[in-house]
């Protein structure tokens, strides 16, 4: 069943998806467990520097935020918004 959702359960859906993998990550990061990939190398280089969670996770994923954007045009990360 493909259906078009609206801008309103788009923005929803993301906000709730990105909350809801917040809040796993903190549980990670209070209990001194690391998960994989770019979240995982993140809370590693917290807990061995002095930069915050946020700052390392934008620097590890802005090469595939860049790479999106080349690889498949300017439009390509916006999209799922504006569907």
């Amino acid at each position: 069943m493909d259906k078009d959702h609206s801008l309103r359960e788009n923005l929803l859906a993301l906000t709730l998806g990105s909350a809801l993998v917040s809040l796993g990550v903190i549980f990670f990061n209070q209990v001194d467990l690391l998960t994989g990939g770019t979240a995982g190398l993140a809370l590693f280089i917290t807990k061995v520097t002095t930069l915050s969670f946020g700052q390392v996770f934008f620097a590890l994923n802005l090469p595939f935020y860049i790479l999106s954007v080349t690889r498949m045009g300017c439009s390509s990360p916006s999209t799922p918004l504006l569907r």
